[in-house]
């Protein structure tokens, strides 16, 4: 083992010709997968590669292709082990590329333009002494790549590869998958994700200059659209975001470039960027291409790059690649195509930037421009619906139907023949139970917009900014009563604000909260919990955190900060365990409280030591039951043993009442008990005991339910 180990890791690289990999295993294994092809089956393999053998697994691979005749494959090798410098091996079958290549050329072309993708590399497989073809490899986007990339070390990889991965829902992360930072909450995503909705047009372009590598998603996204890469953006791509906590920029990476170059003729739409038969765009792609500014850009982008593409196509590399390609094309057991086919495809390869390249600028000077659906206004019982206008001489039609996707024209129970960019439909055809989607046709060309339930905004809307006011803190609990970190925000505004996509965030850059569906009405208040399971334990008459926080508050002092989902900073508080602020929230129970949200409560003189214990979700005082917690400890003052009065020295940490007694070694009270009411602080009692005999006795303290006691010698009347 140890020999066949050192030769993998000696022999790191690619190979410069095509490698061979001859796969031993159970047939009937293999079989079995097949049948069972939408599983994850691993079988386990013996591996040769260049005179060295070794023990793996391997297992179908991929989302639709899985149930092609030629299976991708994931081969992955055990621990410690590694060829060509990798722990495993992604092999596409490309079955539907009578080429082979069009994967292998995108990523190469994407490397030519400055932008970083996986490596390809051809591979032929050999399953137990017959060849299978051609395959390409293809690197994975992980740790792994990240190390062999100039990107950061520590960059957070969102892997976008199920259908329907479109960045429009935030209550949809099912297919997502993490790669990087696995066991970190995923705020940072969902930040993204309600930056998106929410943003308003007029921001868009500059803060998704703020939020991307905005140079290079230009770049990726005009060559996808110039390789014709036709299932993107619903899936098969990923989200790099720089560091973890969302501080750092997003960067896009496409996968999956099987199907480009030809595979979908010149003619495939520019900007389509969903499945063949639904309804969900990327939120992402389609905002840019609605945005006149981006747009353009996007559109000199792509007349920089032609002229690289067809450099490109016109060298030597396609026709390098087709003659490896070739012989294992010609020998794969599962093609069912002539070899003509196959030199008539490679030609098309060659001739498609040309092709490619009129009709993208054929499309975006007749077609009509990409649109949205701007907004639904109420109007009495009727609804004004406004889009944009999608060029120059355009006919409109706007249709609703219960059907999302408006395959069954039969179904459609209201159109209209719009003659600008608005339109009143009638009351009886709206509601969240019906579906609307306005058509523009110019040059004979017709595109649709966006769609979506037929209900107002009014309805559904609220404000996503507003006057939010953090106006209690509990960052460092009293180990006697202990609800963990929490702080407290109120709506000061008369209006209700949503807090949906808001960010809390303190002076570590990687540590972020994003909120989630919260409506803050008016005078309302919100807690939010670094441990709502210790919250609950200790406030058991009050409603739950309303969300939960990712990290703890800095018992040393920290910056604590509320954003809306434009990333302004709504609201924030620099507070300190010390002077001037109050030294009784630092672990004596009392909370930071706001004095009056008018006060700047920046200002250390704007907030008190609130009441032990603080005030959640209420801006009075509230009165828990303790059942075994206090808020104060006590102390004998001298001289010990006692000939005189008995002098007590109390701390409390909030206003409290205590319940003073004094006990024989037997447990009777011996005193009536005394009663006083104690402010926050050291105060000073006295008890007379001149009429008590000399003995050992019990000083009792006794504050919301909890008893401590304390012995004590008495030197009294003979």
């Amino acid at each position: 083992m140890l020999l066949i180990c050192f030769a993998l890791i000696a022999n790191p690289g690619w190979p410069d010709t095509i490698p061979v990999l001859h796969l031993q295993f159970d047939q009937s294994q293999w079989e079995y997968a097949c049948d069972y092809f939408w599983e994850d089956i691993y079988v386990p393999i013996q591996l040769t590669y260049d005179g060295f053998t070794f023990q793996s697994q391997f297992r179908i691979r991929g989302a639709t292709s899985r149930e092609y005749p030629k299976k991708s494959l994931k081969i992955e090798f055990g621990e410690g082990v590694y060829l060509f410098g990798r722990d495993e091996l992604n092999l596409n079958a490309e079955y539907l590329d009578h080429t082979r290549l069009r994967e292998c050329l995108s990523y190469l072309y994407y490397n030519r333009i400055g932008q970083i993708v996986p490596e390809v590399h051809l591979v032929e497989v050999v399953f137990n002494g017959e060849t299978q073809g051609g395959y390409i490899s293809v690197e994975d986007v992980d740790g792994d790549f990240l190390i062999n990339t100039p990107l950061p070390d520590e960059a957070v990889i969102y892997k976008c590869a199920d259908r329907y991965t479109t960045l429009d829902r935030a209550d949809e992360l099912e297919p997502y998958s993490k790669k990087t930072h696995v066991f970190q909450p995923w705020d940072d995503f969902l930040l993204l994700l309600y930056w998106l909705k929410l943003c308003p047009e007029d921001l868009f372009q500059e803060q998704l200059q703020e939020r991307f590598h905005y140079t290079d998603l230009l770049t990726c996204v005009a060559a996808n659209v110039l390789l014709g890469h036709g299932s993107t953006y619903y899936h098969n791509y990923f989200l790099l975001l720089d560091e973890s906590g969302g501080a750092g920029k997003w960067r896009y990476i496409t996968w999956d470039m099987d199907r480009t170059w030809w595979k979908y003729g010149p003619e495939f739409p520019y900007n389509k960027n969903s499945s063949n038969n639904g309804n969900r765009r990327n939120t992402l792609i389609w905002r840019m291409w609605c945005n006149e500014t981006i747009r353009e850009e996007l559109f000199a982008e792509m007349q920089g790059q032609y002229p690289d593409l067809l450099e490109f196509s016109q060298g030597n590399t396609i026709d390098s690649l087709a003659e490896l390609m070739a012989p294992l094309v010609e020998a794969d057991p599962f093609r069912d195509f002539a070899m003509d086919q196959f030199w008539g495809e490679v030609g098309n390869l060659k001739n498609w930037p040309e092709a490619r390249y009129s009709y993208v600028l054929e499309q975006y000077e007749q077609w009509p421009l990409p649109f949205s659906i701007r907004n639904l206004e109420s109007r009495g019982e009727d609804i004004k619906v406004t889009w944009q206008n999608a060029g120059d001489l355009c006919t409109w039609r706007l249709v609703i139907s219960p059907d999302s996707l408006f395959n069954n024209p039969d179904d459609v129970v209201y159109e209209a023949f719009p003659s600008d960019t608005s339109h009143i439909v009638p009351g009886r055809f709206t509601g969240s139970d019906l579906w609307m989607q306005v058509y523009a046709t110019r040059n004979g060309t017709e595109q649709r917009s966006d769609n979506g339930p037929v209900t107002p905004e009014a309805d559904d809307i609220h404000a996503i900014s507003g006057s939010i006011v953090i106006n209690e803190i509990n960052y460092m609990s009293a180990p006697q009563f202990n609800p963990g970190d929490w702080f407290e925000v109120i709506n000061i505004e008369d209006e209700p604000v949503s807090l949906a996509g808001w960010s809390i965030r303190d002076n570590n850059r990687t540590n972020l909260t994003t909120l989630g569906d919260l409506l803050l009405n008016s005078g309302q208040c919100m807690v939010f919990s670094s441990d709502s399971f210790a919250f609950l334990s200790a406030f058991e008459t009050i409603p739950p955190p309303s969300w939960w926080l990712t990290f703890n508050l800095s018992d040393n002092g920290d910056r604590l900060m509320l954003l809306d989902p434009m990333g302004n900073t709504v609201d924030s508080v620099s507070y300190l365990p010390y002077d001037p602020w109050p030294w009784q929230t630092a672990g004596y129970g009392s909370t930071l409280t706001l004095l009056d949200t008018s006060l700047p409560n920046q200002n250390p003189a704007s907030w008190i030591a609130g009441p032990f214990g603080g005030t959640p979700f209420s801006p009075d005082s509230w009165d828990p039951q303790w059942p075994s917690h206090g808020a104060v400890s006590f102390s004998i003052n001298g001289p010990v043993p006692v000939t005189g009065d008995l002098s007590i020295q109390l701390t409390a940490i909030a206003p409290v009442i205590v319940e003073i007694s004094l006990y024989d070694i037997t447990g009777r009270v011996l005193l009536t008990p005394l009663e006083a009411e104690l402010l926050a602080g050291v105060s000073s009692l006295s008890i007379e005991t001149g009429e008590l005999p000399s003995g050992i006795y019990f000083v009792g303290v006794r504050n919301m339910g909890f008893l401590q006691s304390k012995k004590i010698t008495i030197l009294g009347a003979p």
